[in-house]
């Protein structure tokens, strides 16, 4: 026998159990291998899952953003030959992105690389980074 399909009480009562737990959403943004060196060291060293690492870069980053000007702030482009990376972002935030994105007439990839870089930058990880402009 199949397992029995959950009412819709019993999927809300499994949110309410586990109200931490926030949804989030599959993105896939082209990372070089030095910035993934670098948040796994900071991961490391700060004893925190790595996708903790990027949605911590994602909403610092948009905090900073949302105090300048529309079209104000340069956006980082991913190096062409990156591999893809798949990281989980809150969806709340991502539907942020999309907003900034659409503000600022960029992609939404560019904004979570240029605020991964950024928020590495600004943490001691990431020093050099001019190549990525």
């Amino acid at each position: 026998m199949g397992a029995k399909k959950k009412t819709s009480k019993e999927k809300k009562d499994s949110v309410l159990r586990f109200p931490q737990v926030e949804e989030k959403t599959l993105r896939q943004v082209k990372l070089p291998l030095n910035v993934r060196d670098a948040v796994e060291a900071y991961a490391t060293d700060e004893s925190v899952l790595i996708q903790d690492v990027y949605n911590s870069a994602i909403e610092w980053f948009l905090k900073l953003v949302a105090k300048k000007k529309p079209g104000s702030y340069y956006y980082l482009m991913s190096p062409k030959d990156a591999d893809n990376l798949s990281i989980w972002v809150k969806t709340k935030t991502l539907n942020r992105i999309k907003i900034l994105a659409e503000r600022d007439s960029t992609w939404e990839t560019r904004i979570i690389f240029t605020a991964v870089v950024y928020y590495l930058n600004l943490h001691g990880y990431l020093q050099d980074f001019d190549h990525l402009k």
